[in-house]
């Protein structure tokens, strides 16, 4: 069971965008964290395709109705 709070507490802001938050997740809990999120009007903004480090994966996400402003 994947413990949604836990993964916001825990998540740090993104270098991105102003309201974009980042966590880094085990890669095979990936969907289900992004399920989650949604679930918590969070919108995925993306994952790291690329970046998979020691079997781990970023997934940045923002709230729902928040445009991220780009550096």
């Amino acid at each position: 069971m994947i413990d949604i709070d836990r993964i916001m507490r825990q998540s740090q802001r993104a270098v991105c965008g102003a309201f974009e938050k980042e966590i880094l997740v085990s890669e095979k809990d990936v969907e289900a964290i992004k399920k989650a999120l949604r679930g918590k009007g969070q919108m995925i903004v993306g994952t790291g395709e690329g970046e998979l480090v020691k079997g781990k994966r970023k997934i940045w996400f923002n709230p729902q109705g928040m445009v991220g402003l780009w550096n």
